[in-house]
């Protein structure tokens, strides 16, 4: 029974889910701190982890809702978690609330997390 479990919690105990979780809440950490860091850091690498930490939980989710430890995420779905939120973060929220702005490269960083989550999950 172990191994099934590991299973079906594969994409969220895997070593790079884990890393990428740890320098996201970092960030959230030292942000919140006001730790002063270059801003392309503070900018963009939290919304370029932010695709493969969604889908990974999401896959997670997934395959124990659905019992099936196989069950992935491909590419349309990727790519509908992607433009969702963009929309969601990028022009939704910023239309109707000033505490956040849009950015077309914020756009680009999750297009590129997007693509990350694609590639560690190819087989």
């Amino acid at each position: 029974m172990k191994i099934k479990r590991t299973k079906f919690l594969a994409p969220i105990i895997n070593p790079i889910f884990i890393g990428f979780a740890v320098i996201y809440c970092s960030l959230l950490f030292f942000k919140n701190a006001n730790t002063p860091f270059p801003k392309i850091i503070t900018a963009h690498l939290a919304d370029i982890l932010c695709l493969p930490i969604l889908l990974s939980i999401t896959t997670a989710t997934m395959r124990i809702v659905t019992g099936n430890e196989r069950t992935q995420l491909n590419f349309s779905h990727i790519f509908v978690a992607f433009l969702y939120v963009s929309l969601l973060f990028e022009a939704f929220l910023p239309y109707f609330f000033v505490k956040y702005t849009a950015d077309p490269l914020d756009v680009v960083a999750y297009g590129v997390g997007g693509v990350v989550y694609f590639i560690m999950n190819k087989k």
